[in-house]
């Protein structure tokens, strides 16, 4: 995970340049759902929500930035094969 999260910060950069306030959006979402996947309660429901709004804030730039599209894909899926 660590090494996934790792790329984010450049690919965050990118989309700050023209889109500071989502790309900062963007940012708490990951964050906000790393820390709670390793909380010692973990709360499913709520993991499920924040990568909910994660994968619908990241749709606006799918194009313009396939490589953010590309992390939220991958950070999806490595959660999902955690069993979270």
């Amino acid at each position: 995970m660590l090494g996934l999260l790792s790329k984010l910060k450049p690919t965050i950069a990118k989309v700050s340049e023209t889109h500071h306030d989502d790309a900062r959006s963007i940012a708490r979402l990951v964050e906000a759902s790393a820390k709670e996947t390793i909380r010692a309660q973990k709360k499913p429901e709520l993991i499920k929500r924040l990568l909910h709004e994660l994968k619908q804030s990241v749709e606006n730039f799918e194009a313009s930035h396939p490589e953010l599209a590309a992390f939220v894909i991958k950070y999806s899926a490595l959660l999902s094969a955690l069993g979270i």
